[in-house]
């Protein structure tokens, strides 16, 4: 199982948590039994208009803080964000959810109930379309990957170390995966898609931290170089994308 933590120092709350998604693996929209479906769920529009978002499924449930509808799709369906194409609104209304199942659905069952509420109180209609555009792809940087492998065999042998972090705020992320997967997670803060073009195989521990001040953090390009031994070449390729046929801006009544 892939693991995945982010956050950001010198704040309280959490960055929106999500599973690494593969990058040509999400599913299509489809219809869900009674058993894909909430038993109760409650869908509010939050009017912060901004600020730190959150999205943690566990034990059957959602819970959602000021999340887009953008990133809840991208939940329901394995995708980064840059990976969804729909009206301009879908980055800026912000909602708050709380949707309860029966406590013991696993969190790929989560995103099947997510993808039926979706449906249900937004209307949701989308097709998936392969399209030429703007991508980045991860390679090697001079020096060669600076990440522990994974043991997969023996999974208590392995070493997670985290970055050093400096005092103040500053994003940091880690996550135990394969290239691939690092591609994914990485998609969902440069804003185009990641594909992998490494030559390396197996799982690493991937950690590293970036922040907004120049003069003294690096930002994420910098950060991939230095701490991981990566780097991201932009450059154009086919890409999946989910295409939003249909949506409501405001969901159904609770």
């Amino acid at each position: 199982m892939t693991r995945f933590w982010s956050g950001r120092a010198g704040f309280a709350t959490v960055a929106w948590l999500l599973a690494a998604f593969p990058l040509n693996a999400w599913q299509q929209p489809q219809a869900t039994s009674a058993a894909q479906e909430f038993e109760v769920a409650s869908v509010k529009p939050n009017p912060s208009g901004g600020g730190i978002s959150i999205l943690v499924p566990g034990h059957g449930n959602l819970m959602v803080s000021n999340a887009t509808l953008k990133h809840l799709i991208g939940y329901a369906y394995h995708l980064a964000e840059g990976m969804i194409s729909g009206p301009s609104w879908l980055d800026s209304v912000r909602f708050d959810i709380f949707a309860k199942g029966k406590g013991s659905e696993p969190d790929s069952e989560v995103q099947l109930m997510t993808q039926s509420l979706l449906a249900r109180r937004f209307g949701l209609q989308a097709h998936h379309e392969t399209k030429e555009g703007p991508v980045y792809f991860l390679v090697p940087a001079s020096g060669g990957l600076k990440a522990p492998p994974l043991n997969t065999s023996n999974p208590r042998t392995n070493l997670r170390p985290s970055p050093a972090l400096p005092p103040g705020p500053h994003w940091s992320m880690g996550v135990d995966a394969s290239m691939e997967e690092f591609g994914a997670v990485l998609t969902n803060y440069v804003g185009r898609p990641v594909l992998d073009q490494t030559g390396i195989t197996g799982k690493f521990h991937l950690a590293l931290w970036w922040g907004k001040d120049p003069d003294t953090d690096p930002d994420i390009f910098s950060a991939l170089q230095e701490q991981l031994g990566l780097k991201l070449k932009a450059g154009r390729s086919q890409v999946e994308v989910l295409v939003i046929d249909h949506v409501e801006k405001e969901p159904t009544a609770n």
